[in-house]
Formats: C-alpha cells, structure tokens, sequence
C-alpha cells in the first residue's frame, strides 16, 4: 500500500486504464495507481502509427549496426516528450 504507483500508456488506451482499470483494481481490493501518464504514438512515414504486423517498428539491432549510437535515439525522444499528448514522428 506504501509503494507509489505510476502506469505509463499510450493515448489509444487511456479511456479503458482511466475508468475501467482503476475501478476494477480498486473493487478487487487491489491498490489503484497514484498517477497515469499518457503518451501519443512513434509514427513513422508522416504519421502512420509503428506496428509490428505491418513491420514499420525500429528495429534497434539494425540502428546499432549501422553504427548509430543509442544515446542519440534516446536523447531524440527524451526531447520530444513533453506535457501535452503527441506523436514522435520518424521520418
């Protein structure tokens, strides 16, 4: 119960981990969290959401292997979250 909970999600899912999530943590006697921070979607090609099944993630092996440094990644998106809700864009 003293452990602060902080849930990190994505904009698509805010509505369901806003309402739905905490009520049922709470009515199961489960400890609700202290904060939900919200955050809009890495897109890529001009706004097209990053997907897995269509294969326009990052791969992070091939950043590595083409002698990019992850601190540079990191850096372009620490930089570009910030209090509002909106997409990285890779392009």
């Amino acid at each position: 119960p003293s452990t602060e909970q902080i849930h990190f999600i994505g904009k698509d899912i805010t509505y369901f981990h806003t309402l739905f999530w905490p009520a049922m943590l709470h009515f199961s006697g489960r400890k609700t969290p202290n904060h939900v921070f919200v955050h809009g979607f890495m897109t890529v090609n001009g706004g097209e959401k990053m997907s897995k099944s269509r294969g326009t993630g990052l791969d992070p092996l091939k950043y590595l292997s083409l002698g990019l440094n992850a601190e540079w990644l990191r850096y372009y998106i620490a930089a570009k979250l910030n209090n509002r809700v909106e997409d990285i864009d890779f392009n």
